[in-house]
């Protein structure tokens, strides 16, 4: 499509008669009577935007800015003069350079337009940032992209996303920096969909991280270390920052009216609360007359009780208001009560929802999502809900009934006055509508980003003594920086539009304020307008704009809401894939066999970890399963315990599908010991209890010597009222694997199941929980997934995997004896010598 060459120098002249056009950075050439030579000054101006739209974009240095380009256009299926020779009278006009400061680009042109963006862009990155910048070749290609977008020559960014939105809808895996050229949908001639992502993926980081850091990746970039730029930059590596692009995608829903989202998620959590809202409403009303009536007090005192001289009048006249004052306040007390009661119990309720929700949600969620994230979710995002219901609930009604009051009190004293200030009105919602999205954007990227800082100081804190053992202490610091930098950036940008949004409010009050001045003085001049009327008008006219205003700042509050309401329905709309079927049957105690039945698995679409496989585990027995790491071994537990649910195939036990049954039956006959075995803050006694749900206390301890934990207990300070601390960390690895096993002893389980559960022992305690383990698995079908062969060889079948197949098995020794896999996995393990040699001895 194009050869792009640079600073080549004068090459030598052509015979072929140009047309030339000059302009400030680009010199256009084209063959006279050709096809490009028609096209050669929207060429020309399309690429000085192009230049423009890149100094603006990457701000490069000021002695860089000054290069000067020769463009040459052909017509398809011209041959290009040899050297792309300059005409014999090199241009000489006003921008024109001298030949051996210029840069040159050939372009082919077609009936689409040449690709300039693309090719400038090329050009001049690696000249103003270095050519190793050129190496960054997709994230170059980005910036042509978002040039032309820019510039209106190719689709808007907006455009681009809802493209990519729709090959993510269509379930493509998009990976950015392994991407295979494929053409727009549609057909459509601007690009391909690599450009399109690349150009999406560009925009989401100057959206996101703004320009100066797409600077400094261009000039920090090395071919050698590409992750070493996009971490100096934006802190994160690229393929974390291309998951974050892809989920920026997923979760924009386009601009939604916040008040019905608000309320369609909480009205089913208020209908319980009915009563006690029909009570805050007739409290609302009663403030609501007590406004009214002091406004139009002052209309009586004026027109009516001072022009009658009545003293006795006159008292009454206090008194009454006195009364209302008094009744006024306790209402008032009693109304912000009540209505903080409902408003309390609903965010109470929908916090437990979402935690609900989350204890619901598969394992492949938490595979993707961050702890620290969710906790944001559950803490700072509810507490904006909370500000926002209270906002609405508490003021919101109030003020809207408050104001429409008035307006109609005001109307009624003075049709002319009340529908000039009624003219005002409307600038409010003016201001509110042409706001609202940016309030929602705003608070959306604020939370998002407080989620991940929460989701970052939750993963240092835990690897803390990686990070002091690897000296990362700075480089962690100062990724937090960044981050807290972002944060300001974006917290700035909402200031400034709620700040915007205020003032604009505060202008509208004002003007509504003069209009009341101005033509209610001059009708009093004029005889139209009692004095007691105006005093009253100016009296109500708070009533009305206060509310408006405290509207606009209920609004304003409601669209930051927004946002986390956002990321609270991100986390209820996760849909709950593991879960009982309707009708699902209790699933009978384990009585002949557990079967995997060619079963095709994978934790992402299209990469399978297990494949076509079919394997038997007899009730009873005791079964190893072996197999180089990645071969899919703690997959098939997943899958027995329907922790997934494979893509083909079926799970079985004693010929049912695990889908078809409870999930509290199946993996209630299960107790599991993990390879890394979680250890609650809490009590010995109710670390080992959680087992089973009301487990008494002489259960525990029968599971804890079982598990021949006894000894250990008896010698701390409390016994088995000692509490054992975050993640256990006062226990040893020994002793957290025999928690564990009593953990899952104390269930009773038919199966029992090892992952890896020694793989992190010495050779000593292995050996000693090993003699536990096999003691214990008598009676019982029990599954070791297992790297450690030792393991194994106590088993009464082994089960070889590779690749996600099943390609051996039978017992240890009849494994060695056939100098397949296992024979070699034993080999490395023990050595040739003691394999051949324990074959040997066997026979």
């Amino acid at each position: 499509m194009s050869d792009g060459r640079a600073d080549l120098g004068p090459p030598p002249v052509s015979p072929v008669a140009w047309r030339t056009v000059v302009g400030d950075r680009v010199t256009v050439h084209a063959p006279e009577g050709s096809a490009a030579a028609t096209r050669a000054e929207d060429e020309l101006r399309e690429a000085e935007r192009v230049i423009e739209e890149l100094v603006d974009l990457l701000g490069p240095p000021t002695e860089g800015r000054a290069v000067g380009i020769d463009l040459y256009l052909v017509d398809p299926g011209t041959e290009l003069p040899a050297g792309l020779a300059i005409p014999a009278d090199p241009p000489t006009g006003e921008g024109a350079k001298p030949d051996a400061e210029r840069a040159i680009v050939s372009i082919v042109v077609d009936s689409a337009g040449a690709p300039i963006a693309w090719e400038i862009t090329r050009l001049l990155v690696p000249r103003w940032f270095g050519s190793s910048a050129a190496a960054a070749s997709l994230v170059v290609d980005g910036i042509a992209g978002v040039v032309a977008a820019r510039i209106g020559t190719r689709p808007s960014l907006d455009e681009l996303d809802a493209a990519v939105r729709g090959e993510l809808a269509a379930g493509r895996e998009i990976t950015l920096f392994d991407a295979v050229a494929t053409p727009l949908p549609g057909g459509s001639t601007t690009g391909t969909m690599v450009d399109a992502e690349a150009a999406s993926f560009v925009g989401y980081l100057v959206r996101t991280f703004g320009e100066q850091a797409l600077r400094q990746f261009l000039a920090a970039y090395d071919p050698a270390r590409r992750d070493h730029a996009a971490i100096a930059a934006y802190h994160q590596p690229l393929a974390a920052l291309e998951e974050a692009w892809i989920g920026n995608l997923r979760q924009q829903r386009g601009n939604r009216a916040a008040f019905r989202l608000l309320f369609r998620q909480l009205a089913p959590l208020l209908r319980p609360y009915r009563k006690r809202e029909v009570e805050v409403f007739a409290y609302m009303l009663f403030e609501l007359v007590y406004g009214v009536v002091l406004a139009l007090a002052s209309k009586y005192l004026i027109d009516t009780v001072i022009p009658e001289g009545s003293t006795s009048k006159l008292a009454g006249f206090v008194a009454l208001l006195l009364i209302l004052f008094v009744l006024d306040g306790a209402v008032g007390l009693r109304r912000a009560y009540v209505s903080n009661w409902i408003n309390t119990r609903v965010i109470l309720e929908l916090r437990v929802r979402i935690f609900a929700h989350l204890q619901r949600l598969p394992h492949g969620f938490y595979a993707r999502a961050k702890i620290g994230d969710l906790m944001a979710r559950l803490s700072g995002d509810l507490a904006l809900i909370d500000q926002a219901l209270s906002q609405v609930a508490g003021v919101g009604v109030f003020m809207a009934l408050r104001a429409i009051v008035a307006a109609v009190t005001l109307v009624v004293l003075s049709p002319i006055l009340g529908g000039l200030v009624l003219v005002v009105v409307p600038v409010f919602a003016v201001v509110y509508l042409s706001l609202r999205s940016r309030l929602q954007k705003a608070s959306y990227d604020l939370q998002k980003l407080e989620g991940e800082v929460a989701g970052a100081a939750h993963e240092n804190l835990s690897a803390h003594a990686v990070i002091k053992a690897f000296g990362l202490e700075r480089s962690t610091v100062s990724s937090y920086r960044g981050r807290m930098d972002r944060i300001f950036a974006v917290t700035m940008r909402l200031v400034f539009v709620g700040g915007l949004f205020e003032t604009s409010i505060g202008l509208a009050t004002t003007l509504g304020q003069l209009v009341v001045l101005g033509v209610g003085g001059y009708l009093v001049i004029d005889g139209g307008l009692s004095v007691g009327t105006l005093v009253a008008f100016i009296g109500l006219l708070p009533s009305l704009f206060s509310p408006i205003a405290s509207l606009s700042n209920v609004g304003q509050t409601v669209e930051q809401a927004s946002g986390a309401l956002e990321r609270v329905r991100e986390v209820l709309d996760e849909p709950v894939t593991i879960a009982d079927q309707a009708g699902a049957a209790e699933l009978p105690p384990l009585s002949r066999e557990i079967r995997l039945e060619q079963v095709t698995f994978g934790y992402e679409p299209n990469r399978p970890i297990l494949r076509n496989l079919t394997m038997s585990i007899p009730a009873g027995a005791h079964v190893a399963i072996v197999g180089p790491s990645g071969c899919g071994k703690s997959s098939v537990i997943n899958l027995l315990l329907r922790f997934f649910d494979p893509q083909e195939g079926r799970v079985l036990f004693d010929g049912q599908d695990v889908r078809e049954v409870t999930l509290a039956s199946l993996r209630g006959q299960a107790g599991i010991v993990f390879q890394d075995t979680f250890v609650f803050d809490t009590t010995v006694r109710e670390n080992i209890a959680i087992g089973r749900d009301g487990a008494r206390d002489e259960e525990v301890i029968a599971a804890a010597q079982a598990a021949e934990l006894d000894e250990y207990i008896a010698a701390l300070p409390a016994g088995y009222d000692t509490v054992l601390g975050e993640r256990g960390v006062r226990m040893s690895g020994g002793q957290r694997q025999r928690l564990a096993i009593a953990r899952a002893l104390v269930r009773n389980p038919r199966i029992l199941i090892l992952d890896e559960a020694t793989s992190a022992l010495d050779a000593q305690t292995e050996a000693e929980v090993l003699a536990t383990i096999e003691r214990l698995a008598r009676d019982r079908t029990t599954i070791s997934i297992t790297h450690r062969l030792s393991v194994a060889a106590a088993a009464d079948h082994v089960v070889v995997m590779d690749r996600g197949r099943l390609v051996e098995e039978g017992t240890h020794h009849e494994l060695l004896a056939r100098g397949g896999l296992y024979r070699r996995l034993y080999d490395e393990q023990v050595g040739a010598g003691s394999s051949i040699e324990n074959a040997v001895a066997s026979s």
